[in-house]
């Protein structure tokens, strides 16, 4: 199942003796592309403070009341240490609003990601394709991603701008099809990620 990374966001988050708080943002690690910890805005039991929860201490979600269903217990997670951010944990919530270039001109910024919740993977960064329209969606897989620079918030993609431009346009209301998928592999030569 993929969900986007602002979908995520309004996500409740549950302990295994009840709730703790919502989603606030999600650091990945930008090689692997991997998620590595929800960044959670706790409510009652930690005074309104934010915590790290480690990728593997996730459960499962839960429909359709939106929750993030964790392992921990609330005690657990009083105890969470604080976290050094590494150089190669990007925020979901900072990246929005990157400029996104080719090498042969700019493309658009980034408007979010698709994370598949079986792998907690980043599988597509969405992209607003403002060279072609201010709503226009795009979708890029991370390994299209030659850089990303925090020092001067941008992104360096490794095809064409004009292979991007022309790429499909990503409907941000519907559910992605396998055969879409597809169709979008075969337009920038990738291989499929599900074989």
């Amino acid at each position: 199942m993929l969900l986007s990374s602002t979908e995520l966001h309004r996500y409740d988050v549950k302990a295994t003796d009840g709730l703790i708080g919502t989603v606030q943002d999600i650091y990945f690690d930008d090689g692997t592309w991997k998620l590595q910890y929800f960044i959670v805005e706790t409510s009652g039991f930690l005074r309104h403070r934010t915590i790290h929860v480690p990728i593997d201490s996730v459960q499962g979600l839960e429909f359709p009341e939106e929750a993030l269903m964790l392992r921990l217990a609330k005690s657990q997670l009083e105890a969470e240490p604080g976290k050094d951010i590494g150089v190669h944990l990007q925020s979901a919530n900072q990246l929005a609003g990157y400029a996104v270039s080719a090498s042969d001109g700019p493309i658009g910024t980034v408007h979010g990601l698709l994370i598949e919740t079986a792998s907690w993977s980043v599988r597509y960064v969405v992209v607003n394709a403002e060279q072609c329209s201010p709503t226009r969606l795009i979708l890029l897989a991370p390994h299209a991603i030659h850089s990303i620079h925090r020092d001067n918030a941008s992104m360096l993609v490794n095809s064409s701008s004009r292979q991007v431009l022309a790429a499909p346009e990503y409907n941000g209301q519907a559910e992605l099809s396998r055969d879409w998928e597809s169709f979008l592999h075969d337009h920038y030569g990738w291989p499929p990620y599900w074989l």
